[in-house]
């Protein structure tokens, strides 16, 4: 039977794992955190090794933010409709029965059947696979980079609520001291010491530092509701107190050794290479669906044989109709493709220089703030009070001094801040943290089981 021939011919229909340990390993290779998809989106995921209750690191955050981000959920949801794209490229068509079946046993009304089964799908469907293939390691690479891009997101609300709360701490001194300096003005004003200009002046800069809380606390209010929303505890009611985080990796490697070590491992680089790949496989697809051979296998009743069966082939000549349209579209995704490759190269070089650069300069700026500003307000502040004690000075001047520290306090902090913020830039410019360095894998796929 010719049926149970072609049945010979159909392996083993491959799936894709449903086990994601490959992609997530490769996360945390990426990262530094172990992440996950779980079973119910609606459903906030705490590890078994992470309290919220003690306060929250960064590195806590990142992990929780891994498991409950709801757009990282949703990129992780994507591995499920590649890998249903490569199970179904894996599984050829079904044979097609025809038949038409007599009212009586007679030479009238013999009865006749035929089984027919596309022969073509034997030759297209390696290409099919291999194309569905590709695709699914584009999904892989395309969520590991959206793990990098999150994992820089989380550090930045993570700086800016650290930011906004410090801020809003030295304003709170700042204000208590220009309380002091506007008492002390009024007194003077009062006595006849100086004009009621110099003594508004005073009470101006009271009223502007309290407005200036009152915004901030507003700002601590956006930025951490921002940040509960982006780790995905949004609608969560425990309160999220922060940890100041570590030491701050550093490198020593160059820009262009940088620019080297991204362009091996950046995640969406490789995505654009598997999306070349893809394309090309679906020019040679287009251009072999051009043969369409059906095997029949055909039997019919007579009178001489009750059973007169014998295997046809049918096939479409190729005459007018050649797939010109389907191999067309392919060959300008193949040209589509190798320009993506391209355009997301260049903006690798853009953003590893860019972040370099940025991140150089706030390491220069932290370096020479804390080694030259603060001593020198510091030791200004110091001797200020001195002079107070030993009755060289008035009240005012170690005020303002303790002013001036405050201001300098207030820009130490966002220094740090954004040399925290460029970090992390540079860490997902890169692909990777500073601190790991992934292995520079050019087969990242899949196989299928």
């Amino acid at each position: 039977m010719l049926c149970m021939g072609l049945l010979l011919f159909i392996p083993g229909c491959a799936s894709a794992p449903k086990d994601y340990s490959h992609v997530i390993d490769r996360i945390e290779d990426r990262t530094g955190f172990r992440s996950g998809m779980k079973n119910e989106p609606d459903k906030t995921v705490i590890p078994p090794d992470i309290s919220l209750k003690d306060g929250v690191t960064l590195e806590e955050a990142i992990t929780v933010a891994l498991w409950n981000n709801a757009g990282f959920q949703e990129a992780f949801a994507g591995l499920s409709v590649s890998e249903a794209e490569l199970i179904q490229a894996n599984i050829l068509q079904n044979p097609q029965f025809w038949g038409v079946f007599p009212i009586t046993l007679s030479p009238a009304g013999p009865l006749e059947f035929a089984i027919r089964f596309p022969l073509e799908a034997l030759w297209l469907r390696p290409h099919k696979v291999a194309a569905a293939q590709h695709k699914l390691e584009q999904t892989v690479e395309g969520l590991i980079q959206n793990g990098l891009t999150l994992v820089r997101d989380v550090k930045v609300a993570f700086t800016n609520v650290l930011l906004a709360e410090q801020r809003l701490a030295l304003t709170v001194k700042h204000a208590e001291i220009l309380r002091h300096i506007a008492r002390i003005t009024e007194s003077r004003w009062q006595a006849g010491e100086i004009s009621e200009l110099d003594a508004g002046t005073s009470r101006i800069d009271v009223l502007q530092a309290e407005e200036q809380i009152h915004q901030l606390t507003h700002e601590i209010d956006l930025a951490r509701e921002q940040f509960r929303i982006l780790i995905g505890l949004g609608f969560e009611d425990a309160a999220i107190v922060l940890q100041n985080p570590a030491i701050l990796p550093t490198t020593q490697r160059t820009v262009e050794e940088l620019l080297t070590d991204a362009l091996a491992t950046r995640p969406d680089l490789r995505a654009a290479e598997a999306e070349l790949e893809a394309a090309g496989q679906r020019v040679g697809l287009a251009r072999k669906e051009i043969f369409v051979v059906t095997g029949i296998y055909r039997a019919k009743q007579t009178t001489v044989d009750p059973f007169n069966s014998r295997p046809g082939i049918q096939f479409t000549i190729p005459i007018f109709n050649q797939n010109q349209g389907g191999i067309a579209m392919a060959e300008a995704g193949v040209e589509m493709a190798a320009r993506r490759y391209v355009t997301v190269r260049d903006q690798i070089a853009l953003e590893v220089r860019q972040a370099h650069t940025r991140w150089l300069q706030t390491i220069s700026s932290v370096r020479n703030w804390r080694q030259r500003m603060l001593p020198a307000h510091r030791t200004t502040t110091f001797q200020a009070q001195k002079a107070l004690e030993a009755g060289n000075a008035t009240p005012l001047l170690p005020l303002t001094a303790q002013q001036n520290w405050i201001q300098a306090q207030i820009r130490e902090i966002e220094l740090i801040a954004g040399q925290r913020q460029a970090t992390a830039e540079l860490e997902r410019a890169i692909g990777h943290s500073l601190l790991s360095q992934p292995h520079h894998s050019q087969d990242t796929r899949l196989a299928p089981s």
